[in-house]
This record gives C-alpha cells, structure tokens and sequence, in this order.
C-alpha cells in the first residue's frame, strides 16, 4: 500500500462505515499506536459509535510494547472495544517454541502490553498471542510462526463467532450483553497481572452458558458509563505518584466519587418502548471490592430516570499501608437479587507504593532482584525532586546457569499526555557472569520510576536468577529544559535568534556532583511552509457516508448518513541544489505536518494522508502523519506537497485552511556550536568551556555560540536550524538532551563597488539620469516581454518586441529573448518545422550583431581587466560570447544538423560551458543526435544516461532526454530496455494524477 502497512483514520472510517453496511456482527483490529489522549478523537469516537450505536462488537490488540505497565497503546486503550493481551501455556511454549526443559507457568508474554492507562483504564481480557498459521504463496512458504497481541485479538474475536454461533438467531447478544458475557467467565491465570490479562483467558463454553443462563434479566443489554468526575471523568483510579497514594482524591484525604450512568442506545427522541425501558430500570446494587484497602458502600440503587440524573457513591482508598509494589482491584457492583450473574459495571483501581518509601528519597538506590521465566520483576522508585535521568546499573555473579536474555524496560511517569513511547527506556541486554551494563533512563523528579525486568523463557528458562540493580539519580537544574526523547512537544530548551551571537543555559547539581563535557550540533533545517491554495469538498457518498444509529433508523428508517468532508491543502516549494558541484545529489527530506503529527486515533480529525509530486505530476511519496516517512531524497526542482484532512465537520475544516506545514532537512554532516563559559567569549569568540565538573549544589552559566562554518548556500530566511546540547557526551543524546535551535540572521549585503569609467565621468548629471531612465524603460519592456515568452496568442509578444526594435534593435538581451521564444515555441508546436525556421532566424540575428572575431581576439589575448574601462570591455565581451553560445547552441538543436553542431563545438567544447541546465539539457541532446546520426547510438545512450543523473526534473528538455533514451534504446533493439524505458516515462509524466 502506499503507507505500507501502517492504518489510516480515513482507512478505518471508512471500513467501520462498511462493517456497519454489510451487516457484520464482529471486527477485529490488529493495530496499535501511542495516544495522548485516552478517550478522545474523531476516529476514537468513531469505534464508539460503531459498538454503541451501530451494534457491532469491536476486538483490537492491546499492543506490544510490554512488560513495563501504562504501556498500552491505541485502540486498546479505547473504551468500546473489546482490548486483548497475549496469552501463552506451557504447551505452546514447548510445541510451538521448542523450549529447553523448565517450569514456567502459563502467563502473559513479555512484550504484551500492559495498564493502567493514565486514567486506569486496563486491557479487558486476554488470548492466545501465538500460532503457526498458513501464510500467502508469495512468501514462498507454507506456513509460519508469528507471535503477538496482532494474534490474541483474532483469537478472541473467533471465539466470539464460535460464541454467537452456539447460540440461535434469535437469541444472538447485544454487544454490551456479549461483553459482560465474555467478563465474567474469563478465568484468571495466577502467574499473569491482572493488567495485561484483565478478566483473564476468555473461555467459550463459559460465555454460552452464561448467556443461555441470564438473557433477558434487568439491565442485561445495557452498558454502564463508570467514572470519576474530581479525576476528569477517569475511567479508573490510578495512583502512581507517592502524593496521590498518600492522597487519593483530587482535593485532598482519601475519598473518592464514583458516578455511574446507564448507555442507552436510543433515538434522540425516544419512542415509547424507549421511554418504558428507561422508567423500567430500577435494580438494587451490591457494591463490593475484593480488596481490604478499598472500601465500597454496601449498595448502590440505580432509579428509573437515571439516564438524566447519574447515580453516584464514594469510595474509600487507604493504600499507603500497603507493601511496595503494584496493587489492583475492581470496585464492582452486582444485581443484589442475583449476583450469580456476575459484575454489571466495575471500576479498576491501582496503587503503586514505591519501593523507595512514600517519604523521603535518596539519589542512590539498590535492589537485588531474583528473576524468574514469565514473570516481570518491576521495581518502582520515587524519583528525587529535580531528578532528570538515572543511571541503572545491572551487575551480575556468577550466574552458573547463564547466560540469560532479559528485557529492561523503564517507564518514568504516567503524568500528563505524553505517550509511554515518547519517554521510556527499552534494552535487550544479555546478562553474562560477572558483568555489568549501564542504561541512562529519563525520569521526572517527584514521579515514580518504573524499573521493569523480565526473564526471557524461550531458550533458557530458569528460575532464581539474581541480579543486582544500582540506580543513581542524577539533575542538571534544568527542569523542563532537559529533553527525554519527546522534546520535539516541547518548546523550552536553547534558542539562539538571528539577532543574537549565542545562546544561555543556567545549569546545577543539586543531588549530586556532575560532569560538564558538553557538545552542541545541529543536525536538520527546519522550513515552514503555507498552503498555496486549498479547497473543502465532500467525501465520497459511499465510502464517507457514516450511517446513523441502529435506534435513529427504528424511528425513522429515512435517516441521513453524516457525510465526511474533505480539505485539500497544497504547498508548493522549490528547492536550491543540495551540492553545487553535484546536482545528482539530493536533499534529505521529511515532510510533517507538526500541529497534528503522532496522532490518530485521538487526533482532532477523521483522518490525513499526504503526498509529494514533482512539476512533472509525478508522485514520489506518500505519508500519514501518526510516524514519520522515510527520509525523501529530493534534488533541485519545484514540488508540490498535498495533504487530504478529513472531518464531518465542513467549519472545523474551513479553519484549518492555513495550516503550516514543515520540511525537515537532515544535514548530511551536523554543525557544531561551540561551548564557551562566559558571554564576553560567547559574544567575540575564544577558548571553548573545558570539561571539568560541577560540585554539588553549585550553579553556573554555559553559552553556546551560533555554529561554526558556513551555512548550506540552500538555507533560506526563515529556516531554523535544529538539533541538541548534550551536557555529558557519555550520556546517550537520543534519551538526555537540551533542544537547540538556531535562527539563521539575513545574508550580508555586498558592499557596492563604484564602476563608474572616464566616459561616465565626462558627462552632466541631466545626461546619465536621462540614461539611466532610457534603461530602465529597457529592461522593464524586456522583463514585460520575457513574461510573455512561449503565450499564445503570439500576436502579444510579437506586438511588444516590434515596439522594442524600433529603439533598441541590436540590445542582445532583447535578441536572446527573441530566441528563448522560438525556442519555446518550438518545444510545444504541431507544426516543428516552421518553429525551427523561427529558431534559426532568431539565432541568426544574434550571430550576425556580435563580432566573433573580436571575441575570438579579446579572449585569446587573455587581456587584463584592471581597471573599470578594461572591466566595462570585459563585461561586454562575457555578453556577447554567452549570446554567440547561446545562439549556436538553439541553432544547432534545431537545424538537427550535424555541421551545426560541430560550428557549436568550436565555441562551446564541453556541456560545463553553460551554467543553465535548460541549455546542458539541449547540449546533450544535439550532441546525442550527431553520435547516433554517425553511427554511435552506445555513446549516444551514454551521453544522454550521465545528463539524466544529474539534470534538472522540471527542466524544458527533460521528457525529451527521455524520449531520446527510449529511441536509442530501440535503436539498439534492446526489447526489454524499451518497455522500461517506455513505463519510466509514464511513471514520470503522467498522463493524469489519481486524486488523493
């Protein structure tokens, strides 16, 4: 696909509309993103709709991004599906795995990810994540193993099928009926956490009996909204940090309010069976919490009318006397007349405790851990206020059992909305005997620290293995400034302006002493661009048209579909040549578009895929904007990026008809910025900062000067030059840095030089102002002209070079523009002869205005130009030798003769002669024709190969280097080379260009 393999929200929009068009009961989606916002998002509310008001069961993978928990991704974080982790059992470790002899219990799989999300919402049940299946032929294999939560969700949702096949037509579940089906008859698996297992295994037999068993009782086909208002409508209670442990309710103490609201799925003007059903609901609750650090009220009654006035109770936490580690519990509530039935609603809670105390914290910490197969060994560790990064060391014995592979995986904080992915740590070290590794891990100071390491079991799975784990807390003062891989959200850092010389950064050592061995680079350019035009149009009627609910079509079976609408967004640019003295070399380029990139399932619009085309209509990329694309390499040339913005909503897209967009230039070799340690050297220059170290509690000031060398010719004013400070070049900069930026100042204006000649001097101020008036009328008329070049009707450029002529009627600018017309006549004219003959009668003009001997003399005396006479000649000459080129160089190209071109070569021996790449497009192609006219169609098709390399891909003479390579090809029947030749032409020009 264009995308690869990755979704889109235009592509899942779409499919769930189908879904919901050709009547599916169950979807499984094995996708899986980072999200910063849990519940919300157009595509987010889309999965919404189709359980809740499109009565489908939605199942997705919780992700693999495990074992560390607040590790799960999008959808799985959802709350309308169905979110499944990776189950495996001893057998299939064996059968499947070929595991060595060993006693591993069944459990969840390590890379399985896990909950809480920040609002504690968890995975709801787990599958097998593992399968030998059969695979497609291309991949020249019969069948293959694959592993992950991409399985365990096709899993569960099969067993669901086998669920509601079990059962008759008629007495086929609602959604909300077969989750709490599939809820309450998982089985737990003792080994795994509850928050990659959720309920546990799901379990077919068990979900049938159930349904068979409670169909039709009060509140069966109902979903119940559960959440916590004071915690910004949480849907669980997750106290991570050691304040909100010590404090669980957002004011303060440890009660905390529940709100409880039934989902109806009815039309927005209820009927009266709709009606019935809400004045019916009355059911006596049983609240309860397995756990005695949670403390429930005994129940809870839900009234007729609730829909409009949510029931609510309070819950009591008291988990700051619990032993370190993570704890959970459902808080749930029962049918208080037959609590066989199992949970009607229920509310996670989790509490970290840290295994650092809830008070007081040290900058070192150590643990010795035992590590068994299958199990997670997590260590959380409140991290000292102001700590920015840790260093953990891993030390082993003599591990007689060894060695051993290991998952190290570190989470800092569960705070804010930054994805887990953004600021977490992840290694696959080999624990060997007698060794030791050091990991730098982010942290947030005052947040725990998840240190998570998990024992592979596939090859050698034994239980007891000790390690030893040292963590050592480490600040640089700097807060906010200090980046942990997600600095790109983050406006803070080092910024040196385009006024300014260098830029400031204040730094300390408030745990401990630090190392400053500081370095600065910068290592891409940063352009933002407008769209150039836009339009808003309506999606597709069929593929856009998002269906209404199941209940508005009860009502009103003529109920409108919500149409998706569409912005197209164009930004053209063009860029300067990334080496000037190799036009084949590309700029490295990622095009973003930053205000709604790493977004999807919780962006603020349906959906965004984007492309690049050349000036030709070529397409050369697409992308979507949740990852970045692979770096384009793009050379000199014009390009248009277009970018599609889906949503319901025609105003929300209206609004974003300015959106900016941003290219992303790598710079193949970074530019250093030099460190200095006092703002005299950083304003002057001098002795760069020494490395040294910073003691305790000292504070000083570093400045980082603006880059040393000179800028890419290709910088323009406005670009920003981006990259990072490291403070300790030990440090890994991809995991501990400052941003820094630089904003390139204006170009210097050269200083003018006075060329003014003894001619010039001898004449009256009235005389050179009516000159220069005389010229400048000149130029404008031939500036008027050049815009004309090429347009039809003819009658208008000839009409004002007629006007020219009869003032200036040997003023070769004004001949070359003749000429550049006739050239461009000729390149788009039916009829070529008689443009040829308009070529060669321009070129003729020239030919016959300049003194070729007298160039030929002046440029084979080699005369001097001191002075601004001989510099004035000079300048003169260079004129009249480029116009006696440039005429023979069209002249030869359209006479397509061979003694032409050898007149050519007499003045322009090789292609570098000319600097436009129009006119070494035309020199390779006429020198081409006269090889292959003599009988060397080989060094022909090597001639026009090389300049294709290196030639401009919105040049004049591109399509036809091409063409002339497709002929030369035939030319030396080479059958195969011709019809490649021909599908690049294609592929390059096409005809018509697919919308987006």
């Amino acid at each position: 696909g264009r995308l690869g393999s990755a979704e889109t929200g235009t592509g899942l929009v779409r499919a769930l509309a189908a879904c919901k068009r050709y009547g599916v009961d169950l979807i499984n989606l094995s996708y899986g993103e980072p999200f910063y916002e849990s519940t919300s998002g157009r595509v987010a509310e889309t999965f919404d709709d189709a359980v809740r008001k499109w009565s489908m069961t939605v199942f997705t993978s919780a992700g693999n991004d495990g074992p560390a928990l607040s590790s799960l991704g999008a959808p799985g974080c959802l709350t309308a599906p169905i979110t499944v982790g990776a189950y495996v059992s001893p057998a299939m470790m064996r059968e499947q795995y070929s595991m060595l002899e060993g006693d591993v219990p069944a459990t969840s799989y390590t890379f399985s990810s896990r909950g809480p999300t920040p609002d504690g919402w968890i995975p709801t049940l787990c599958a097998p994540g593992g399968a030998i299946a059969p695979i497609p032929r291309h991949m020249l294999a019969g069948r293959a193993q694959y592993h992950g939560t991409s399985m365990s969700s096709p899993n569960a949702c099969g067993v669901a099928a086998c669920v509601l096949s079990a059962l008759a037509r008629e007495d086929r579940p609602s959604p909300p009926a077969l989750r709490r089906a599939l809820e309450s008859t998982c089985k737990p698996v003792p080994s795994a956490d509850p928050f990659a297992q959720g309920f546990g295994l799901i379990d077919a037999p068990a979900a049938v009996t159930y349904l068979e068993t409670h169909a039709g009782k009060t509140a069966h086909d109902l979903a119940f909204d559960v959440t916590v208002p004071s915690q910004g409508d949480a849907r669980g209670v997750y106290l991570r940090d050691a304040g909100q442990v010590l404090s669980p309710a957002a004011g303060g103490g440890g009660v905390v309010g529940v709100q409880v609201k039934p989902r109806f799925a009815h039309a927005t003007s209820r009927d009266e069976a709709e009606v019935e059903e809400v004045l019916k609901l009355d059911v006596d609750v049983a609240l309860s919490c397995a756990a005695d650090w949670v403390t429930t009220p005994a129940s809870l009654v839900l009234q007729s009318g609730v829909a409009a006035r949510p029931q609510s109770f309070q819950i009591k936490i008291d988990a700051a006397s619990l032993p370190p580690g993570a704890h959970f519990t459902r808080v749930e509530g029962r049918d208080a007349t037959d609590p066989t039935r199992g949970p009607l609603f229920t509310l996670p809670v989790t509490a970290i405790v840290p295994h650092n105390g809830l008070k007081g914290t040290s900058a070192d910490e150590s643990y010795a851990l035992s590590l068994r197969g299958g199990v997670p060994e997590r260590r959380f560790v409140r991290a000292p206020s102001g700590a920015e990064f840790a260093k953990v060391k891993l030390k082993t014995g003599a591990l007689p059992k060894g060695p051993h592979a290991v998952t190290f995986h570190a989470v800092p904080s569960a705070r804010g909305d930054l994805p887990n992915t953004e600021s977490q740590t992840k290694e696959y070290p080999m624990l060997r005997p007698d060794d030791e590794k050091t990991i730098i891990v982010p942290c947030q100071g005052g947040a725990t620290l998840e240190l998570c390491v998990a024992l592979g079991w596939m090859s050698n799975p034994v239980d007891d293995v000790p390690l030893d784990m040292e963590v050592e807390f480490h600040s640089y003062g700097l807060g906010e400034q200090l980046g942990a891989a997600g600095a790109g959200d983050s406006s803070v850092g080092v910024r040196i302006g385009a006024a300014d010389e260098y830029g400031r950064l204040e730094v300390g050592a408030p745990l401990r002493s630090e190392t400053i061995d500081a370095e600065a680079s910068l290592k891409a350019v940063d352009r933002a661009l407008r769209p150039t035009k836009s339009l808003v149009r309506a999606g597709s009627a069929v593929l856009d048209a998002l269906p209404p609910s199941d209940a508005e079509l009860r009502a009103d079976p003529a109920a409108p579909a919500a149409l998706v609408h569409e912005a197209l967004l164009t930004y053209d640019f063009e860029l300067k040549a990334a080496n000037a003295d190799d036009a084949s070399v590309g700029h490295t380029v990622v095009p973003q578009l930053s205000a709604l990139h790493k977004q999807l399932y919780d962006s603020p619009i349906d959906g965004a895929i984007w492309r690049v085309k050349d000036q030709n209509g070529q397409i050369l990329a697409h992308g979507g904007l949740i990852h970045d694309a692979k770096p384009l390499s793009l050379r000199a040339g014009k390009y248009a990026l277009e970018v599609l913005l889906r949503h319901t909503d025609r105003a929300a897209l209206e609004d974003m008809k300015d959106l900016p967009a941003r290219l992303r230039f790598n710079l193949k070799d970074p530019m250093t910025c030099p460190i200095v340690k006092d703002r005299g050297t950083a304003t002057v220059g001098g002795e760069a900062l020494k490395d040294g170290f910073l003691r305790k509690d000292a504070r000083r000031a570093i400045y980082v000067r603006r880059p040393d060398g000179k800028l890419p010719a290709w910088v323009e004013r406005g670009d920003t030059l981006v990259g990072s400070l490291v403070l300790d070049k030990e440090l890994d900069d991809d995991r501990v840095h400052v941003p820094l930026a630089y904003e390139p100042p204006p170009p210097a204006t050269p200083e003018k030089k006075d060329d003014a000649t003894d001619d010039d001097e001898e004449k009256s101020d009235e005389e050179k102002d009516a000159e220069a008036l005389t010229e400048a009328v000149r130029d404008a008329q031939i500036s008027a002209l050049k815009a004309l070049r090429g347009t039809d009707p003819p009658s208008r450029f000839d009409a004002l070079a007629a006007s020219i002529r009869t003032e200036h009627p040997s003023h070769l600018p004004f001949l070359r523009e003749i000429l550049d017309d006739a050239v461009a006549r000729l390149n788009k004219a039916t009829d070529k002869a008689d443009a040829a003959n308009r070529v060669v009668a321009a070129a003729d003009a020239i030919l016959g205005d300049v003194d070729a001997d007298a160039v030929a003399s002046y440029f084979g005396r080699k005369e001097p130009r001191d002075g601004a006479a001989a510099k004035k000649r000079g300048d003169d000459m260079d004129e009249q030798r480029a116009a006696l080129r440039h005429a023979l160089l069209y002249r030869a190209m359209a006479l397509s003769s061979d003694d032409a071109v050898d007149e050519l070569d007499r003045w322009a021996p090789e292609v570098t002669t000319f600097a436009e790449d129009d006119d070494r497009d035309t020199y390779v192609l006429a020198h081409a024709r006269r090889d292959a006219n003599r009988g060397r169609p080989g060094a022909a098709l090597a001639a026009i190969r090389a300049r294709l390399k290196v030639a401009k891909l919105d040049g004049t003479c591109n399509q036809a280097l091409h063409d002339a390579k497709a002929e030369l090809l035939e030319t030396l029947e080479l059958e195969d080379w011709v019809r490649l030749a021909k599908e690049d032409l294609l592929r390059r020009y096409p005809p018509t260009t697919n919308p987006l």
